[in-house]
């Protein structure tokens, strides 16, 4: 018996890089056609998660500081960008989950001033390019009075592959830690709390059915789509939409 081989997700949002496919938004969930697997007598369930971060330290680097928050796992580093400790939360649901909500609460924010700016991240230079030079180049947000990052939190759903099983995931980015340029200080706080709320699929989604390529998209692509859904299947390649 075949199994699902593929499994392909369209979107009227920008795709970025996943095992299989992620969309970034905070307002919407995966755009499936979700309303077809779910039902309102599904309960909505609540995840709840609290996050304390020590108040930030800094490490001077040359003409910079690098800022560190403990419980932090990651550090952003786009190009131009001040270099920011930050945490990701990530959850994995099944293909067909619906998430209905994200909050984030946060504690006080707090004000710290600093004797340097933070440090941008470092221009990307080829991986062949053993003795180039790191350049730091301060792009316009340096100009700015706006802090950075923009908001305390963002969040983004996928699909991707753990292992051989096809997962729904929702990664959740929280920011302890903000940077206002053009006065050369953080705004910062010590507690997170995130509430997460989602319906489960009223069934599978993804079973050994047999099917090569699976197609999710919101429903009112379904009439563009089927025309490929046809071509698949005349050739060969079992496709479901």
């Amino acid at each position: 018996m075949k199994k699902i081989l593929s499994l392909l997700v369209i979107s009227s949002f920008l795709l970025s890089g996943a095992v299989l496919a992620s969309i970034n938004t905070q307002h919407a969930a995966m755009p499936t056609t979700i309303e077809e697997l779910t039902s309102n007598s599904i309960e909505t369930k609540t995840i709840e998660k609290t996050i304390h971060f020590s108040s930030p330290t800094t490490v001077e680097d040359g003409k910079y500081v690098l800022v560190k928050t403990d419980n932090s796992n990651n550090i952003l580093r786009n190009e131009e960008n001040p270099m920011l400790p930050y945490r990701v939360e990530t959850m994995e649901f099944p293909i067909g989950t619906k998430i209905v909500s994200v909050e984030v609460q946060h504690s006080e924010p707090k004000e710290m001033e600093l004797t340097k700016k933070i440090s941008p991240a470092p221009l990307a230079t080829a991986t062949n390019m053993k003795n180039a030079e790191v350049k730091f180049v301060e792009g316009k947000i340096y100009r700015s009075n706006k802090e950075y990052p923009q908001t305390w939190n963002d969040w983004n759903v996928g699909v991707g592959l753990d292992g051989d099983k096809h997962v729904f995931y929702l990664s959740v980015q929280l920011y302890p830690t903000r940077y206002n340029p053009g006065e050369n200080k953080i705004t910062y706080v010590t507690d997170m709390e995130l509430k997460v709320k989602y319906t489960p699929p009223s069934k599978p989604l993804l079973t050994n059915e047999l099917y090569d390529l699976l197609i999710i998209a919101p429903s009112e692509f379904s009439d563009g789509l089927q025309p490929l859904v046809e071509h698949k299947n005349s050739h060969n390649v079992d496709t479901i939409l």
